[in-house]
């Protein structure tokens, strides 16, 4: 099946430079973006319901659902609020998130705990564990850390080890380090 791409940059507020890829997808319902921002390449992708996907670096087959309004109001909604997040401006998220085809229900058990950790506070893999009642699952909670498709909006990178070493991060360690450092200067800063 033949693709059509149409790449159109546009530039956001505060830094973010946003490129639109536009690739047919056959199902029709789904939109993805790709954001140039401080901390690297993100792709969003969401459908009607709700955010996806922030994939670390750029997509190789993004998206695109001209007709879909619901998914373009929810990438510009996930736009707005990264760029706040990485502007030290957001803690919370509102955007509405659609995990529907990702995961197992034991994954989506570790993304709903991590959605729990505080802004700017960590937790360990054993702390989860024992939040989701599986206390000998330590490194299970690492995969689904692992697997997390909403990296920032599920704070994965809030998870550390038993030895306050940080662990790992899809997005590499550095990142997850930016991540942290960011969250704690918005906190304790004057």
């Amino acid at each position: 099946m033949g693709k059509s791409v149409l790449i159109t940059p546009t530039l956001a507020k505060k830094s973010i430079m946003t490129i639109e890829v536009k690739v047919v997808d056959p199902n029709g319902d789904m939109k993805s973006r790709i954001l140039q921002t401080e901390i690297g390449t993100l792709t969003l992708v969401a459908s009607p319901q709700g955010l996806q996907q922030i994939i670390l670096g750029a997509a190789d087959d993004s998206l695109d659902d001209s007709n879909n309004h619901e998914s373009a109001k929810i990438l510009d909604q996930a736009e707005e609020e990264l760029t706040a997040y990485l502007r030290g401006d957001l803690r919370d998220w509102s955007i509405s998130i659609d995990l529907n085809d990702s995961g197992t229900a034991f994954q989506k058990q570790v993304w709903q705990a991590l959605r729990s950790i505080p802004y700017g506070e960590t937790r360990t893999y054993k702390d989860i564990a024992v939040r989701i009642k599986r206390p000998n699952a330590v490194r299970a909670i690492g995969q689904a850390n692992h697997h997390n498709p909403l990296p920032v909006v599920i704070p994965c990178h809030r998870v550390i080890g038993q030895s306050g070493k940080l662990g790992g991060y899809g997005g590499g360690l550095p990142l997850k380090q930016q991540l942290l450092e960011l969250e704690a200067r918005v906190l304790y800063s004057p």
